[in-house]
C-alpha cells in the first residue's frame, strides 16, 4: 500500500512538472483584440503599441506603480491590484510577434518575456521608418515580400513558411537569437521620442519587482523598491541583491535535500522492503523541489541571461534524470511487492516474468522521460532517436545471438516447459534448473557442476522434464544359472511380480516379468516396473527396494545368478542397444546382481 502511494506521488509530481514545463501557449484575452501579423507593418507596429500599452498600465504617468509609489500607502488598493493583474497577463502578448521555435520549452516563458523587453529597448533607441514606408499586407502580397529588414538595423521580419504560424510575419528566429547581443550594443544610447518605454528592462529584470509582487500582501512593495543603490550593482547581469537571494535559496535547497536523506536513513531501519521504500525519499524531494525552484528563479527572482539558462538546464536536467531513476526503481519495487504479496517463489519463472514485464514498462517510461526532457531543454532528442533507429539496425544485426537468447528466455518464461527446481534432460545436459535468466538457463548437473545453457539453444531442442512425469519407467534383465530348476525360476518370477506391485495396485497393469530367452548365458528374465517418485533420489531408493527384495527371494530359494548378468535402464532399451553391443563381463566379475 505504501508503495502504491509512493508511485502515485511520483506520477502526480511528473504531471505537475510537465505541466509547468509546457510550451508557452498564450490564451487570447477578451479585453485585447487578437494580434495582427499579416504584414511587416502590422507586426512591427503591433509589437510597439502592445509593449507601450503594458508599460503605461504599470509605469506610465497614470500607471499602477507610479500612483502607488506617490501615494505613501503600504499596500496596493483593489484598483491597483487589477492593474497588476493586467500587467501580468499582457506580458504574454508581445512574444506573439516573435518566432520562438528555436527557444527550448523549459525556458520559453521567461526567456521570451525578457527578449521582448530587450527588443522594445532596442527599438526605442533606433529611428523607425514612417508607418507608410513599412510594407502592408497588400504590398507584401503584390511584391512577394517574404523578408523585410528595419532600415539601418539587423532586425528582420520574415514570413513563416511552415508550422502553426505559417503565413504570419514575425521577427525571425535569427533576429530573436541575437536580441541580447543587439541590446548590449545599444543599451547606453539615449531614448528617442515617441512610443519609448524608458527603464522597462531595468525595472522588470533588475529591480526586485518579482519578490515585491509575490509578497505584496505581506511586505509592502515600496520597501523592496527602496533598496540601497549598491544592491543594484550588476555582476553577470544580476544585481547583488539577487545573488544574495540565490545563495540563500540554494542553501535552503541543500538543507531540504539533506533533511530528506536524514529522514530516509532514520526510517530505513526495518525490513529490507522498508529500506527500499524510504530510499526513494531523497529522489522524491528533488522531483518535488525542482518545479518550485524554477518558478522561484524565473518568476520571483527573475534571473536572466546565461545565469538563468545555466540554472534552468541544471535543475531540469537533474529533475528528468532523477525522475527517470525514480520510475525505474519504483518499477522494481512494485515487482517485488507483487511477488511477496502473492507468495510467489522469488526464483520461479513467474517471478521472473513479473520482473521482466515491469522492467520493460519502466524502460519505456524512462526512455520517454529522457526524450521529453532532452527535447524541452533544447537538445535534438527526436533526431538522435531517429539516428539511433538506423544505427540500432546495425547493432541488432551484430547482436542477433544475444537477441535470440533473450527471445528464447521469453519463450521459456511464457510457455513454462519447466520451472526452477525441475529435473530436466536437454540434449547432453541433465540436471536441476537453478535459474532462468534473460540470456541463459543455469542447470546443476548430477556431477554438482553448474552448466549455463544459452536459451536459444535450449528452446531449439527437445526438453524432457523428468519432474513432471507421473511415474518413472525402469527396465531390468537378469540371468539365472542353467542349473536352476525351472520350478524355482517360475517361483522367482511370481515373487518378483508381487514385489513390483506391492503397495501400488495401478502398477499391476504396467509390471511385466517374462522369461525372454534361454541360452548359454542362462535363463534371461526381463522385468519392467514403474516408480512414482518426485525426484531421482526417491526413484533410486525404490529401485533398491525391488532389487534387494529380488536378491533375498533368490537367496531364499537357493537360486544362483549367471555371470553374464547385464542391467539395462529403459533409455538403453529405447536406444536400440542389442545384447551384442553390451560389454561382456570379465571372468573375475562377481556373479552377484549388478545395478546400473
Amino acid at each position: 500500500m505504501h508503495l502504491i502511494k509512493t508511485y502515485g506521488i511520483v506520477m502526480v509530481l511528473t504531471l505537475l512538472a510537465l505541466n509547468a514545463l509546457k510550451p508557452n501557449t498564450i490564451a487570447s484575452l477578451s479585453p485585447i483584440d487578437p494580434i495582427h501579423t499579416e504584414s511587416p507593418r502590422a507586426t512591427l507596429m503591433g509589437f510597439i503599441h502592445t509593449v507601450k500599452n503594458r508599460y503605461d498600465i504599470g509605469l506610465g504617468p497614470q500607471g499602477m506603480m507610479t500612483l502607488y509609489m506617490a501615494s505613501g500607502r503600504l499596500f496596493p488598493t483593489e484598483e491597483e491590484e487589477l492593474g497588476l493583474h493586467r500587467m501580468y497577463v499582457t506580458r504574454n502578448i508581445p512574444p506573439k510577434y516573435m518566432d520562438m521555435s528555436a527557444i527550448p520549452d523549459a525556458s520559453k516563458i521567461q526567456t521570451v518575456w525578457r527578449l521582448s523587453c530587450q527588443l522594445k529597448e532596442i527599438l526605442d533607441r533606433l529611428p523607425m521608418p514612417s508607418e507608410k514606408d513599412i510594407p502592408d499586407e497588400a504590398t507584401a502580397n503584390r511584391e512577394h515580400i517574404n523578408d523585410w529588414r528595419i532600415p539601418g538595423t539587423s532586425l528582420v521580419i520574415s514570413r513563416i513558411t511552415s508550422g502553426p504560424h505559417a503565413g504570419k510575419f514575425l521577427f525571425n528566429a535569427e533576429t530573436v537569437a541575437n536580441i541580447p547581443k543587439y541590446y548590449e550594443a545599444v543599451k547606453d544610447m539615449p531614448y528617442l521620442e515617441g512610443n519609448s518605454t524608458p527603464g522597462l528592462y531595468n525595472y522588470t529584470f533588475h529591480q526586485p519587482t518579482g519578490m515585491a509582487m509575490f509578497l505584496r500582501h505581506v511586505i509592502p512593495v515600496r520597501w523592496f523598491m527602496s533598496l540601497p543603490d549598491w544592491t543594484q550593482t550588476l555582476i553577470a547581469d544580476q544585481p547583488i541583491w539577487r545573488w544574495c537571494a540565490i545563495v540563500i535559496a540554494l542553501a535552503a535547497f541543500a538543507a531540504l535535500f539533506q533533511l530528506s536523506r536524514f529522514i530516509a536513513q532514520r526510517k530505513a531501519r526495518g525490513t529490507r522492503q522498508d529500506r527500499a521504500y524510504w530510499g526513494l525519499l531523497p529522489a522524491i524531494a528533488i522531483v518535488a523541489l525542482t518545479p518550485a525552484y524554477t518558478y522561484l528563479f524565473s518568476e520571483i527572482l527573475r534571473i536572466s541571461g546565461v545565469v538563468y539558462t545555466g540554472f534552468n538546464v541544471f535543475f531540469w536536467g537533474v529533475f528528468f534524470m532523477t525522475l527517470t531513476w525514480l520510475v525505474w526503481r519504483s518499477g522494481q519495487l512494485i515487482a517485488e511487492a507483487i511477488i511477496i504479496s502473492n507468495e510467489i517463489n522469488a526464483v520461479s519463472i513467474d517471478s521472473q516474468i513479473i520482473r521482466l514485464g515491469l522492467r520493460l514498462v519502466s524502460l519505456i517510461l524512462s526512455l520517454g522521460l529522457l526524450t521529453e526532457g532532452a527535447n524541452r531543454l533544447g537538445l535534438p532528442a527526436y533526431s538522435i532517436l531517429t539516428g539511433l533507429g538506423i544505427g540500432g539496425l546495425a547493432v541488432a544485426l551484430a547482436a542477433q545471438h544475444t537477441l535470440a537468447n533473450l527471445l528464447g528466455s521469453l519463450i521459456i518464461m511464457f510457455e513454462k516447459p519447466f520451472r526452477v527446481g525441475h529435473w530436466i534432460k536437454a540434449g547432453k545436459v541433465e540436471g536441476i534448473v537453478e535459474d532462468v535468466g534473460f540470456r541463459s538457463t543455469l542447470i546443476r548437473t548430477l556431477q554438482n557442476s553448474v552448466v549455463s545453457v544459452p536459451s536459444s539453444d535450449l528452446v531449439n531442442q527437445s526438453i524432457e522434464n523428468m519432474t513432471t512425469r507421473k511415474f518413472r519407467l525402469a527396465r531390468r534383465q537378469v540371468y539365472l544359472s542353467l542349473k536352476t530348476p525351472i520350478s524355482k525360476v517360475e517361483t522367482l518370477m511370481t515373487q518378483l511380480r508381487a514385489i513390483i506391485t506391492e503397495g501400488d495396485p495401478d502398477a499391476k497393469t504396467a509390471a511385466e516379468v517374462i522369461l525372454k530367452s534361454i541360452s548359454g548365458k542362462g535363463y534371461e528374465i526381463m522385468f519392467d516396473f514403474r516408480v512414482k517418485a518426485p525426484n531421482e533420489a526417491v526413484e533410486l531408493k525404490e529401485q533398491q527396494r525391488i532389487l534387494l527384495a529380488m536378491a533375498q527371494c533368490a537367496e531364499h530359494e537357493g537360486i544362483q545368478f549367471s555371470m553374464y548378468n547385464d542391467w539395462s535402464d529403459a533409455h538403453h532399451a529405447a536406444s536400440g542397444e542389442s545384447e551384442a553391443g553390451h560389454e561382456q563381463p570379465s571372468e573375475s566379475k562377481s556373479p552377484s546382481a549388478e545395478a546400473e
